[in-house]
């Protein structure tokens, strides 16, 4: 058979002997790998003695199909999430494959196995995701990538990155439960070899210069997208969830309890502050809607500028963004911040183990289907000030939704 570089996954050939009296019958079995590029299709056929597939269910798999059956595998788990992968991408891509559910099933077990050498590639903001919820090992010279979800295993060439499902030509075997035994082993095998790295190796990560950004895995990638990774759709009480169209010249979709409310923030309040509300981690959006209904705006430890958090007081603004939106609600604090313990009946998110940050609200306006949202684009901390900051232009966001408001009580 061919050897074809490049591949991290090896299928393995063996003879099959079969003794009928004296004579041996060798089996073989077509072997068939299909590479699709934007410019050619090219089919390799090759005969081979009998395919050792370790079963009867395993499914090859490449390109844009990788990515999709990993998060049909990702959004069911429901006892285990363990990956190998000696780079780790941004948290966006990775939460398209690997999915949230995770992280709000305390009955999953999280494990990242990676190596810590590899600085420059490892996402420090999906580390912390994976961290927070289960276990993280260093092993040196890590090189394969395994994906186990549950009983069901990926053994594939491609790292836990968005460069590797939408911009190289990876190959990965999707293995059934029963075909599954033996990777499981070695990955346990090797998690016990691993070493829990030093307190504080995140930290590190987040103020070295080392990580790359946008820059997922060294070497070149085709110029080109070969595919997208996509958000995947949400469980629960939001599966169903329909998305609200274009809002109405009517006002309809804004909430508000008074304009003279509005009116008086932007005449009294000399503070102004942005409250994230974590989509790009959350897509089922269940952080951000609870927030919006119990009046509050959230943060969890560990987060960027806590100082700017607690200088909120009574009186102050908040301004709720939305990634990819804007931001698309004003509210009024009605106290300073209140930090809740794991295991607060309050909380937002019940079943993270760090430290919740809450500050009570008076909303007072919510553009509540988003289109009406004020568009800008945030800078990524959790919650920060903006308060004669350039990057943000309050006359202007008072005047827009001032003008939206006015029309719907007019």
């Amino acid at each position: 058979m061919p050897r074809s570089t490049g591949l991290g996954l090896k299928i393995f050939v063996k003879t099959g002997l079969k003794r009928a009296g004296d004579e041996r019958e060798i089996n073989t079995a077509r072997v068939l790998i299909k590479y699709v590029t934007a410019s050619s299709s090219l089919c390799y056929s090759v005969f081979a003695p009998e395919i050792f597939l370790l079963g009867n269910f395993m499914k090859i798999a490449t390109t844009k199909e990788l990515g999709v059956e990993l998060q049909k595998l990702t959004c069911k788990v429901r006892k285990r999430l363990w990956i190998a992968s000696p780079f780790v991408g941004s948290w966006y891509k990775a939460s398209c494959l690997i999915g949230t559910r995770w992280q709000n099933h305390s009955d999953v077990k999280v494990r990242l196995l990676t190596d810590k050498e590899n600085k420059g590639w490892l996402d420090p903001t999906t580390i912390r995701k994976l961290a927070s919820r289960g276990k993280v090992k260093h092993l040196r010279g890590l090189h394969a990538k395994i994906f186990i979800i549950d009983d069901n295993v990926l053994v594939t060439s491609a790292n836990l990155t968005g460069t590797a499902f939408e911009r190289r030509y990876e190959i990965g075997a999707f293995l059934s439960s029963s075909e599954s035994v033996q990777v499981i082993k070695y990955f346990e095998e090797w998690w016990k070899k691993a070493e829990y790295p030093e307190p504080g190796w995140i930290e590190e990560l987040e103020a070295s210069n080392q990580y790359n950004g946008r820059r997922e895995e060294p070497g070149g990638t085709p110029p080109k997208k070969l595919c997208s990774l996509k958000q995947p759709e949400p469980e629960g009480k939001y599966k169903n969830q329909k998305r609200v169209p274009f809002m109405p010249r009517n006002g309809a979709g804004l909430t508000a309890p008074s304009p003279k409310k509005f009116k008086a923030l932007f005449a009294k309040s000399n503070r102004f502050f942005v409250c994230n509300t974590d989509r790009r981690y959350d897509p089922n959006r269940e952080a951000e809607i609870q927030m919006l209904d119990r009046g509050c705006a959230a943060a969890w430890e560990e987060f960027r500028f806590p100082n700017h958090m607690n200088e909120v007081k009574r009186g102050h603004a908040i301004l709720f963004y939305a990634k990819g939106k804007g931001i698309i609600g004003i509210g009024c604090a009605k106290t300073s911040r209140d930090i809740l313990e794991p295991g607060t009946p309050d909380r937002i998110k019940g079943r993270v183990r760090s430290r919740e940050w809450q500050i009570p609200l008076d909303w007072l306006i919510r553009a509540d289907d988003n289109e009406r949202a004020f568009e800008w684009k945030s800078p990524p901390p959790t919650f920060f000030e903006v308060t004669g900051k350039q990057h943000l232009n309050i006359r202007r966001l008072r005047r827009y939704f001032a003008a939206l408001l006015f029309r719907k009580y007019r």
